[in-house]
């Protein structure tokens, strides 16, 4: 089983990032963040208080409220320490499990390798139709591999 890297030099950058600053810097750290965002479990959860930052009104000097803060930290901390994902092994059966609820959809593909370890991980807000289906239609597995996608 071989193992994503972690990329210390990227891990640093995260480490000493300021929250208070040009709303720029900060929009630079939200995409590095989206694009990390398949190692990081409930990321859609976590960087939620965030995003009305990313509003075209927000001033250029972003001024954050305690949610805010503690949202920015709770996901700095993963990207500085995110899990080791596993690399796939295609001749393994593979393991998804999902959890849906009227706020947030979310994934995780497993492998066994052993134990059970992470290869990708997924979440965001449901659609406004996704949100009018019954408790039986939003269960069913198999239509949420398209969050892998």
């Amino acid at each position: 089983m071989g193992k994503l890297p972690r990329w210390k030099a990227r891990s640093r950058l995260f480490k000493i990032f300021p929250y208070l600053g040009p709303r720029r810097k900060f929009i630079l750290f939200i995409g590095m963040a989206i694009y990390y965002q398949r190692c990081i479990k409930n990321f859609t959860e976590i960087a939620e208080p965030l995003a009305l930052l990313l509003n075209r009104g927000s001033p250029n000097k972003l001024k954050l409220n305690e949610i805010q803060v503690g949202a920015f930290e709770n996901l700095k901390l993963p990207l500085i320490v995110a899990p080791a994902l596993a690399t796939p092994d295609f001749s393994k059966d593979y393991i998804l499990q999902t959890d849906v609820s009227d706020l947030r959809v979310g994934a995780v593909l497993t492998q066994r390798f052993g134990e059970e370890y992470p290869i990708a991980f997924c979440s965001r807000k449901p659609v406004p139709a996704e949100k009018r289906y019954s408790t039986k239609n939003k269960k069913p597995k198999g239509k949420f591999v398209q969050l892998f996608a």
